[in-house]
């Protein structure tokens, strides 16, 4: 290096005080309210979640949640009342 090439490194403290802090992720449009439907005289509950049918039984309570999709499958969160 001859040294009259611009420094081009930066410390750490000088490379974050140009971010801006990280934003919480957007809840997923359209899933703010998904309707359940009884079914079994009312002991289990069934979702329809990007079109795939979860029954789960009554002890989880809504409002049931996707949380992703992937090639493996739907990830879900419910709430366990007991």
């Amino acid at each position: 290096m001859d040294g009259s090439a611009p420094h081009t490194d930066t410390v750490m403290s000088d490379a974050a005080a140009g971010q801006q802090p990280a934003t919480p992720p957007l809840p997923m449009a359209g899933m703010e309210n998904i309707p359940a439907t009884l079914s079994h005289g009312g002991r289990f509950i069934q979702y329809n979640i990007f079109g795939n049918i979860f029954e789960v039984t009554a002890k989880y309570k809504p409002p049931i949640m996707p949380i992703g999709k992937g090639a493996y499958g739907i990830v879900c969160s419910a709430l366990n009342s007991e």
